[in-house]
């Protein structure tokens, strides 16, 4: 199974652990374009038409979808899973966000972040 990887002291794009891959991504950016907003800022729409593609507005709800790279790892059992936690500690397990393929992610838990 496919996750996400990222390592809580890195505040970059550094690659997180030694057997990651580096992959591009869909990011689905979103954002509140209330008619007010609209109407008291209409350059805001075109700078945001001139940045990524399948541009949506719903209501007041906006969206595009953008590339990026992330890191990624394939854990395709428990035992790979413990490995992992035994070669870099805690680990958090969660989902990521905004991604349009919507894998699960981990965390390698080395510094505070709270």
């Amino acid at each position: 199974m496919k996750f996400e990887i990222s390592r809580t002291s890195f505040y970059n794009n550094e690659k997180p652990y030694e057997k990651a891959i580096e992959e591009e991504y869909t990011f689905i950016e979103t954002g509140n374009g209330n008619g007010k907003f609209l109407e008291n800022n209409p350059d805001f729409l075109e700078s945001w038409k001139s940045k990524g593609e399948n541009h949506t507005f719903e209501g007041v709800q906006l969206s595009l979808e953008v590339k990026k790279t992330r890191w990624v790892i394939e854990i395709n059992s428990l035992e790979d899973l413990v490995e992992l936690q035994k070669e870099h500690g805690e680990l958090v397990i969660g989902s990521s966000y905004n991604h349009k393929d919507q894998i699960p992610s981990i965390e390698i838990y080395d510094s505070y972040r709270e």
